[in-house]
């Protein structure tokens, strides 16, 4: 399970899905087992972006299109669950438009 999600809050995440059901609602859950996921994908594709991430401690402290790219993989993961992929190629230019400053090129 990837650590909880740190740069983006729960109730950001609901925000940014139009979840309106109160904090402590039994979604809740399953919502954090998610966002996790999808910090974890964002980070893992930004690789510590130049030694900036580890100064990355909250949602005030990470840049936008950090956090954009975040929001966008929690909605991606919530609404494409394994059975539409569909998108995915337009998707995955979305993320890498906004994290492309934020990515070391790799050397071959």
């Amino acid at each position: 399970m990837p650590a909880l999600a740190k740069l983006v809050t729960l109730t950001q995440a609901k925000a940014q899905l139009g979840i309106t059901l109160p904090e402590g609602d039994p979604g809740d859950v399953e919502l954090q087992d998610t966002l996790n996921e999808a910090e974890a994908i964002i980070l893992d594709k930004v690789k510590g972006a130049r030694g900036e991430a580890a100064t990355w401690v909250d949602p005030a402290s990470a840049p936008g299109p950090v956090t954009q790219a975040i929001k966008l993989q929690l909605t991606y993961l919530y609404q494409f669950r394994g059975d539409d992929d569909t998108e995915a190629e337009n998707f995955e230019k979305r993320i890498q438009l906004l994290l492309s400053h934020y990515i070391t090129p790799a050397v071959a």
